[in-house]
């Protein structure tokens, strides 16, 4: 198995380090900024990395590694945003999540689709901000 993603990391031109790929999810976690891929490669393995804590509902280390991108000036891509808007972010802090992904993605000229919208609604409505609901549904139906 670990030689399967040794294969796939090196065939896509990442630096491979098997002791990152085999630590635990927190090992990887604390390690993140020590990641030593290039350029494009560099969001994809911050991306896998945000999958594992999204899937661990690990929602404020998805904001820390979020935050630690924007500080090493690490673009977030439209899987960053996919991933974050999937994580299990409770009242007001998921309406903040949802405002700051459709801003950034907003600003840097990011199309965002219908499906990425529907989860936005999704979102507000389990915090019954109707208005922000509203809102969203009239884009998608433009």
């Amino acid at each position: 198995f670990m030689s399967n993603i040794r294969n796939r990391f090196q065939d896509k031109g990442y630096i491979y380090r098997e002791s990152l790929l085999s630590k635990n999810l927190n090992e990887k976690y604390n390690e993140s900024n020590r990641i030593e891929e290039r350029g494009e490669e560099r969001i994809e393995r911050y991306n896998e990395l945000i999958r594992e804590l999204v899937n661990k509902n690990q929602e404020g280390k998805v904001r820390e590694i979020y935050k630690k991108m924007k500080e090493m000036n690490i673009k977030p891509n439209e899987t960053t945003y996919r991933l974050m808007l999937n994580c299990k972010y409770n009242g007001r802090e998921m309406e903040e999540m949802n405002e700051r992904i459709y801003e950034d993605m907003e600003e840097k000229g990011m199309k965002i689709d219908v499906k990425m919208m529907a989860v936005m609604i999704k979102n507000y409505k389990k915090n019954e901000n109707f208005e922000k609901m509203d809102y969203f549904y009239q884009k998608i139906k433009k």
